[in-house]
């Protein structure tokens, strides 16, 4: 199935799909269009553009390509691919210019997502979206792989990926991209590929197992990442898994009330991987490692986390290059020496032979990691 057009809107239940219920496979479902507009209307019924697998088939579901300039995804709408039977969910592939999901605090599912229902043999699809400019997420909007099935008993199978590609991407008001496995099934992973900022605000990045181990998290961003009341982490539940790993990679790493934590219950902890030029915590405060899974509390101020703990297995370790400076009450220190504050000076009228710098309360970087730059 292919839909062309200039202008595509999907309103009140409005729907592309294309399901099977047998034993043959779904047909692919192809948008190309300039904009792309999808609307739930805060609504229960099922508004947007999907491949499924129902209960009782066998047949795989079909890949899910969109391709435009601007996307836009309110309320409750939706591009999701969702087994229900034997078969395979299929891939979403999302590519524009920007990319604008707005849940609106919808009670109802409104995003990008891929998900494995109960009755299902746990084989859900990737996601891939690559957004040229930007890609936001807004008010319980998600990008998401939900794995409810129950993987046969030695069976050996992928369990997908969500992998985003654009210059800048922003969460905000309790918005997440999640990937989960609520039975045996491994999690799936999650990569992002940041051109230059990654902003989250009140939002989370996250990976769940239940009994299979926590899928792997991996970001790459060129500027920075700022994380306020924000966290990135991966978990298990239970006493089989072991923890997914985290690694972070970016010139300048920012907490304001932020968490970076992998865990496990009784299996290995994950691995925590940071690589920065600079951390700017919030009150100048960062609690890293530990043998306990620390409770998160976000209200707190300058409650920063770094961990990789196992409540009752071997706990992971954090791994985190450090800095060449430590801007006093700016940069949190991670062990490396500070250079000699005695060249820091506020008398302006000082004069010598060398060079020396002045603090003006103003620069490149901010006195807090919560204040403006100047």
């Amino acid at each position: 199935m292919k839909v062309v057009a200039s202008e595509l809107n999907l309103f009140q239940s409005g729907r592309i799909a294309s399901n099977t219920v047998g034993e043959g496979n779904a047909g692919d479902v192809n948008v190309v269009a300039d904009t792309v507009h999808i609307d739930g209307n805060n609504s229960d019924i099922y508004t947007g553009i999907a491949s499924n697998t129902y209960e009782g088939s066998q047949g795989n579901a079909g890949t899910v390509h969109i391709n435009a300039l601007h996307l836009t995804i309110d309320n409750a709408g939706r591009i999701t691919s969702n087994t229900r039977g034997t078969g395979k969910a299929g891939n979403l592939m999302v590519e524009a210019e920007t990319i604008d999901i707005d849940a609106k605090n919808s009670p109802y599912l409104a995003g990008i997502s891929s998900a494995a229902s109960p009755d299902s043999t746990g084989q859900v699809g990737n996601v891939y979206i690559v957004a040229s400019h930007h890609l936001r997420l807004a008010n319980q909007a998600q990008v998401s792989i939900q794995n409810r099935g129950s993987v046969p008993d030695g069976a050996a199978m992928a369990f997908g990926e969500i992998a985003i590609t654009t210059p800048s991407l922003r969460l905000v008001n309790q918005s997440l991209i999640n990937a989960q496995a609520t039975q045996n099934a491994n999690a799936s992973a999650i990569a992002l590929h940041i051109g230059q900022f990654l902003t989250l605000q009140g939002s989370s990045i996250s990976t769940q197992a239940n009994s299979g181990n926590g899928g792997s998290i991996a970001i790459d961003s060129g500027h920075y990442i700022a994380m306020q009341q924000s966290s990135i982490t991966t978990s298990v539940a239970s006493s089989i898994g072991n923890g997914g790993n985290i690694t972070v990679s970016t010139p300048a790493l920012v907490l304001d009330n932020g968490m970076v934590q992998a865990n496990a219950y009784s299996g290995h902890g994950g691995e925590v991987f940071i690589d920065v030029d600079s951390l700017l915590g919030s009150q100048n405060r960062l609690i890293q490692g530990g043998d306990v899974p620390l409770i998160w509390k976000n209200s707190v101020p300058g409650f920063n986390i770094i961990q990789a703990a196992s409540k009752f297995g071997l706990s992971g370790t954090v791994n985190v290059t450090s800095p060449q400076l430590d801007l006093s009450g700016v940069l949190i220190g991670l062990g490396t020496a500070s250079f000699g504050r005695d060249v820091l000076s506020q008398d302006y009228c000082a004069t010598g032979v060398g060079s020396s710098m002045t603090v003006r309360g103003f620069g490149v970087l901010p006195l807090s990691a919560s204040d403006v730059l100047y």
